[in-house]
């Protein structure tokens, strides 16, 4: 099952610890900027959530502190940027504002000391980095149900699948895309003076002009290739070797595996490499049009695929049902359909339970 909401919650509360250790009383300190902006450039995740967070506080503040808000912050940081004779700020426009998600923070975690250097340090170095990074096409993002293709400068073509985040780096010398989460089918342009890197949590795939799926879920990064070849090397491994294998068969080697067509393999956490392991071919085949492939799955497995591309997520009461086993293709899109099918078989029934339907 998709562990965004995981990931959100975890984000969140880095980015709380931060607004309120940054209020505190070594918040001022170059040690502690210098560290608040390494993480929030790791990703544009990090500063969506710490501006969400400031944005949570700002309104939370009563009316004769109204001075706290983020705007308001903004340009206490302006003011004293031109104080100092920094140059030019570009700072969030009001709408970027409004669109940031609210999260629930805790009273405990605010303090009543504003750190204006500091917002300085978030507006100078990263409303630049996110407006120009995040919407110019670099970050990109899907929600539940969503899927997009894009196509990149070097003609690489990139589907995105639901509720998935990439980067891209295909300027220059370098050709590389980051899956922060979810999944994209990549068709690579051939370029063999650039080979083509996909960075996932747990694995990087390297491709020259070839067609292959990347999932990354929470403990494991599966690579499917539909087309030509790729090498796969856990992440703690060295950089992957710049020369094409010897052969397009199946070669594990250290802590790199070459997959040639039709074939699959799962990195996990803990930096091993299986063979054979993760979605089916006719499962990453099929996904772009929106369709889903069950060959012989559980309903549980059945289950939370679909879930993934829904809001309205369905449940499974009977551990009986969950152990059945599921054949079928069926529209990512249409859950209904799917619920209807599943009344079908023998057993299984469904009732409107809330947020969700449960099978029971």
């Amino acid at each position: 099952m998709d562990s965004t909401p995981r990931l959100d919650e975890h984000l969140a509360g880095e980015a709380s610890e931060w607004f309120a250790r940054l209020r505190g009383a070594d918040g001022d300190t170059p040690e502690v900027r210098a560290q608040f902006s390494e993480w929030l450039l790791r990703s544009p995740l990090h500063v969506r959530e710490y501006l969400a967070v400031s944005r949570v506080w700002s309104d939370s503040m009563p009316a004769p502190e109204g001075e706290y808000s983020v705007a308001a912050l903004e340009a206490a940081a302006l003011a004293e940027l031109e104080s100092k004779g920094a140059g030019k700020v570009v700072a969030l426009s009001p709408d970027s504002h409004a669109q940031l998600p609210r999260r629930e923070l805790p009273r405990s975690r605010i303090l009543s000391r504003p750190i204006a250097a500091v917002i300085a340090t978030l507006t100078l170095g990263l409303s630049i980095w996110l407006l120009a990074d995040r919407f110019s096409g670099s970050y990109i993002q899907t929600g539940i149900g969503e899927l997009r293709s894009v196509t990149l400068t070097d003609g690489s073509v990139v589907d995105i699948n639901t509720s998935s985040a990439i980067r891209i780096d295909v300027d220059g010398p370098r050709r590389a895309v980051s899956l922060l989460r979810g999944e994209a089918r990549f068709k690579v342009a051939k370029d063999p003076r650039r080979p083509f890197i996909v960075i996932a949590p747990q694995a990087t795939v390297r491709a020259v002009g070839t067609v292959f799926n990347v999932r990354a879920q929470s403990t494991r990064t599966a690579v499917a290739v539909l087309e030509g070849r790729v090498e796969v090397r856990e992440t703690s491994s060295s950089t992957p070797t710049t020369q094409s294998p010897p052969s397009a068969s199946v070669d594990r080697t250290g802590a790199a595996l070459i997959l040639s067509a039709g074939q699959l393999a799962a990195v996990t956490d803990r930096g091993e490499i299986l063979p054979g392991s993760g979605p089916s071919l006719d499962r990453v085949s099929a996904w772009t049009e929106r369709r889903l492939v069950f060959r012989n799955e559980t309903l549980a497995e059945v289950v939370a695929e679909f879930n993934r591309y829904n809001r309205r997520v369905i449940r499974i009461d009977d551990p009986v049902l969950a152990d059945m086993r599921i054949n079928g293709t069926f529209d990512s899109s249409d859950r209904q359909s799917f619920i209807e099918y599943l009344q079908q078989l023998e057993g299984v029934r469904a009732r409107e339970q809330g947020d969700a339907t449960v099978l029971y």
